[in-house]
This record gives C-alpha cells, structure tokens and sequence, in this order.
C-alpha cells in the first residue's frame, strides 16, 4: 500500500499589505494506514495457508487411497499365488498316490511273471497249454512314408527277403489302421493267419487291474516293463506347464458301447397287406433307431435287412428285386423305392367341425375338480382349460367368442360362481379358468358334492318287506276325540280345498321366525313322542284353524322323525329331498298344514336356520286330513 504525502509551499510576498498565514492541516495518521494494510495482508495469506493446508489434506488422502489400494492388491495376488501352489501341491500328491498304486501294479505282475518262469513248461505241456497272450506296444514309426509290400508266394517268407536272416520276423507289427486289430501271426507252416476274434488285444496290466484275469496268468516273455504306462517323472516332463502336471491316465478295459436302458427291440417288418405296422411308421422308427446307434445315414440302406421279416414280401422284395447297387445306395433313393412299393394308409386329418362338436360336449364335474392330472400333475381345471383351448384351435375359433356360452352353461357352479361368461375369445376365457385358484375352488366344489342327493335303491322283496317293518308302528289307544268328517268349504264348487293364505314378511318378521323355529322342540321318534306331537297339533289347530294363515307367530310342531325345515327337505313327507326327477316315494306321510309351513318356511328364510326342537301342534282332529293311512287299518299312520 502506498501512502501520498501533501506539501503545502508558503510563498511570502514583498508587497502589499501582511495578511494571515493558513492553518496548517492536520498530520495524517501513517499508522492507522499501515495497520489496515497488514491486516488486508494477513487475510490473504491466512487464505493462501488455509488451501495450501487443504492441498495437502488431498494428497495425503490420496496417497493413502493408493497405498491401501496397492497392499489390497498385493494381498489379492499372494492369495492366488497360495491357491494355485495349494492346488499344485495336491496335484502333485494325488499323482505320487496313482504313481504308488501303478508300481504295486507292477510289482506284483512282476511276481507272477518270475514264480510263472522258474516252475517252467515241458514239451508236452507246450503243446497243451493255453495260447498265451500277445501284448503289443504301438511305437511311433521313424518315417510317415508308406512303403508297399511286394507280393509274395504262399509259403515263403515275406520278411527275409531271400537273404536267410529271419531276425525281423520277432519285429513288432503295426496294427492295421481301419480296424485296430493287432497283425495276423503265423501257423506251423509260416502261413499268415488272422487273430481269433475272440482274443481281445488288450494289456494284462489292464486285464488283471480290472479282475478279467488272475495273478497266475501265463504272461509268456512280457514284462511289466513294457507297460505302456509312464512314470511320475517322464510324465512331470511332457507336462506343458510346471503348475498344472497331467494327470496319470487311469487303468480301465476297453470301453464298450454301453446299450440304452430304455431301447425296445424293433419290430420286424414283414409287407403283408394286413401286417399291423404302417410301413411309414416301420420306417422312421428304423431312422430313429440308427440315429441312437450313430449310424451314418449312407449305410441305412444295407443295414435295414435284419429288421424285414424272413420269407416274407418285404424279406423277397430286398433280396430279389433290389440290385446290390439299390441296397448300399443312398438312402433316399431306397425310400422313394421302399414307398412306391409298400405305400402307407393315409390317415385321415380331424375337420373343424368334428373339433368343435368334441369342444362343445366338454364337461368337468365337481369330482374332477378336486383331483389332479394323470399327465401333467397339475389341477384338473387347468389341464381342462389347456384341453379347451387346443379343441378352439382346432376348430378355428380361438379367436372369437364362438360357442364359449355354450360350454360355460355346462359348468359346474364352483366355476360358473368365479367365471364370467362374456369373454371376448378362447384365449380369455381358458385363462380365466386357469387363473381360479385351486384351493377356493376345492371347497367349492366338496360343498357341492356334498349336496348330491344319492340315487333311491331300486325296490327288491327285501327292501320291500324291511320298508313295511319300519312303517309299521304300535297301535296306540283310541283318541278321546270322536273323529271329525272331512269338513265342508263354503264356495267349494271344484270340490278342491281352498289355497292357505301365506303373509309375506320383512326383515323384522322373518327374525322372529328365526327365533320361533329354534325354540320350538321337536318330539322324538317313539310312541309316546307321537303322543305328544299329536297333542300339539291339535292345540294348533283349535288355535289357528284347520285352514288357518301362516306366519312368524304361528309355529307348526313338526312330525317325529322327519328332517327340520329349510334344511332342502321333501314337502310331501318330510324325509331328505329325492330329486326333482324322483317322484316321493312317501307322499302324505306329514299333514297337509305341515307341507304348507315347510314350504312357507322355504319361501321367506331360503336357507338353514337353525335346528328347531320342533314340536308339533294338533287342533281339531280334521288337521290330520290328507295324510296316508297304513298298516292295519287302526288310526293314522305317521
């Protein structure tokens, strides 16, 4: 900060008159300046400081970020390191254990092989003994150049070449390389002569670590040195990388191709007319076979002889009419040929209209709903609804609302109760089916079952004779009462007894029915409950009136032994309904007003209330008017 500094000059004049000096102004304060100087100075370098320290804060931070991040690392990478030398060591021990067991392996051959040659052979077990083993160890040939053998007459020595050594004859032979079979030997006479084939060329060390043979097996010049099998060491060298050693490949028998467990035999193919294979279906299911057996499609044509019947047209057609050409030709040529003379039974396809009729008698029951599918394991109604759907595609409606209400009015009411009937295609209404859930859907469909009414027992003579000993009731003592005749109706002019007025009830009302059933105690099934439902009746009808109106006040006594009301009971006998298509096999077993008040009953409440302890109300005798006399003829029957 820089300070100006004001200098004031007086001049005196010589002339005129002496006038007053100007007061000096007063002395500027330089310390108030130069204290608001520094202090604008330390705010700036308090600033500088402040973001300098910051500065520093960062790097620190940061350097520690790294170093943390770099012994993170560090440590990462050493764990791999102890991984992969963990992994290498097992390895390596793993090896030693297989590299033990081989030579236990070869010892004890070598055992066998030494006790086997100082016992020795005489001359005449020479002759007998068994053929021994023949053990070839395939060698790398020096040159890949192909030599051609020149012929040579039978009898002589192909390999000594006239020149009297027959040193080479002991050489190893290759193996032929189509077929891996070890080279024929040579008989008594120095014929070739080829291997049996049932000798397999296997190694004994193979043969004895599988159990084939056993420890006394005649190995001949063999020695377990000439295994195939390498030790640890040459093989820790062939390895690519010194970490991942190549394991000891295991001793096991040549592997046979093992056969199917689910593969049936094919059915021969006879040709005739009436044989029950198609010769489409006989075919593919050829192909099928032969590609299980990774047979290629060029040899299908000569392999398919042993599947045609003996002696018969298709056996004759193969062997006579085909040229040697035809049969190991290829194989659509020998199709096109196999077709044109044994053609196939069209088969016919299903029309829509076959579709949809099938579609539209689909039911499903409630039984059917509470199980689930034989083939999918899934709930019924949803294997139903997939069933649906492939007979709409069938028939070619699946996208339209086409014949849907058709199949809904034949639901069952667990389903008609959750599913709409308007949808707008198949593919909706199926998923609506689908999407009912199972459990909800059970219950339902159990509360139905439930409610199934058994079909009656047809009558026989000893159904018959059990029903009249349970008709049959003990007579009891005459009523006091002289018995009424039927009375007669004014305006009576059908000769049809005039219609009981019901009273129609509000929520209110129909309460105190509720309350009035339950209170009421029903009679029980026995003579002197007869007695005294009799009794009530009769009170009820002096009360009410033999034709008298019904209502929540008037409670009529309920006959023993008969259901309770509003409980899906028979009107005309009081017994468990039988069906609208079963006509009662008891009708007029209760009195006229008591049918009355059951359906009454019916009418207002609609449903089960509860169980009355009903007892049942008797006016004048004429209550009992209507009802179906039997047994002997003494009194009513109830």
């Amino acid at each position: 900060m820089t300070t100006s500094r004001t200098t004031t000059t007086t001049v005196s004049s010589t002339a005129g008159p002496s006038r007053p000096r100007p007061a000096p102004p007063p002395p500027i304060d330089l310390t108030a300046h130069d204290e608001e100087g520094m202090e604008d100075e330390d705010e700036d370098e308090i600033i500088r400081r402040a973001q300098a320290r910051v500065e520093r804060v960062r790097a620190r931070k940061a350097a520690a970020a790294a170093k943390k991040a770099a012994e993170e690392k560090a440590a990462r990478a050493a764990a791999a390191r102890e991984r992969a030398a963990q992994e290498a060591r097992e390895r390596a021990n793993r090896a030693r254990q297989q590299e033990a067991e081989v030579l236990e392996r070869r010892r004890l051959l070598a055992e066998a092989a030494t006790a086997r040659s100082q016992r020795g052979t005489s001359p005449s077990e020479m002759s007998v003994s068994p053929r021994r083993p023949v053990v070839e160890i395939r060698r790398k040939a020096a040159s890949k150049e192909k030599g051609k053998a020149k012929a040579q007459p039978i009898g002589n020595d192909p390999d000594d070449g006239d020149d009297g050594d027959d040193a080479d004859d002991d050489e190893e032979r290759e193996p032929c390389e189509r077929s891996n079979i070890l080279a024929p030997t040579r008989d008594s006479n120095g014929r070739f002569v080829s291997r049996p084939l049932s000798e397999p060329a296997t190694n004994p060390l193979e043969r004895l670590a599988t159990g084939e043979i056993g420890i006394d097996l005649d190995l001949g010049d063999w020695s377990p040195l000439d295994s195939p099998v390498k030790n640890f060491s040459e093989r820790q060298s062939e390895s690519p990388s010194p970490t991942k050693p190549r394991q000891p490949k295991p001793l096991t028998p040549n592997a046979q191709p093992r056969p199917m467990a689910t593969q049936q035999p094919l059915t021969r193919f006879s040709g005739d007319p009436d044989d029950p294979i198609q010769p489409a279906t006989f075919l593919q299911d050829f192909e099928v076979r032969m590609t299980e057996l990774m047979t290629p499609r060029a040899d299908l044509a000569s392999r398919i002889k042993p599947y045609l019947e003996r002696d018969s047209r298709a056996w004759d057609w193969y062997t006579e009419d085909l040229t040697a050409t035809e049969r190991t030709g290829p194989w659509e040529a020998f199709e096109t040929k196999f077709h044109a003379r044994f053609p196939s039974q069209k088969k016919e396809k299903k029309s829509a209209k076959s579709y949809l009729t099938s579609l539209e008698g689909e039911r499903i029951t409630h039984e059917q709903i509470m199980t689930t599918s034989e083939d999918t394991n899934q709930p019924y109604h949803q294997w139903w609804a997939d069933r649906l759907l492939r007979l709409a595609k069938g028939a070619e409606i699946e996208k339209t609302k086409q014949s849907i209400g058709a199949v809904w009015k034949k639901l069952p009411y667990a389903l008609k109760k959750t599913v709409d009937e308007e949808h707008d295609n198949w593919a909706d209404f199926t998923s609506a089916i689908k999407a009912v859930k199972w459990g909800v859907l059970k219950v339902e469909a159990e509360h139905e079952a439930s409610r199934k009414v058994l079909p009656p027992i047809p009558e026989t003579p000893r159904t018959k004779l059990a029903g009249d000993f349970a008709a049959a009731r003990i007579s009891s003592p005459p009523s006091p009462s002289p018995m009424r005749a039927r009375p007669a109706y004014a305006g009576n002019t059908g000769g049809r007894k005039p219609r009981r007025v019901f009273t129609s009830l509000n929520e209110a009302r129909k309460e105190v029915l509720r309350r009035g059933i339950a209170a009421k105690v029903q009679q029980p099934n026995t003579p002197e409950g007869f007695a005294a439902w009799k009794a009530e009746l009769l009170e009820w009808a002096s009360r009410h009136g033999v034709d008298g109106a019904l209502s929540e006040l008037t409670i009529v006594p309920l006959k023993p032994g008969t259901e309770a009301v509003c409980s899906g009971e028979c009107f005309r006998c009081g017994g468990t309904r039988h069906g609208f298509e079963v006509p009662c096999p008891k009708p007029g077993a209760i009195p006229p007003v008591e049918s009355d008040w059951r359906a009454y009953c019916q009418r207002e409440l609609g449903g089960r209330v509860a169980r009355v302890n009903a007892v049942h109300v008797l006016g004048p005798e004429a209550i009992f008017e209507g009802m179906v006399e039997s047994g002997n003829g003494e009194g009513s029957a109830f």
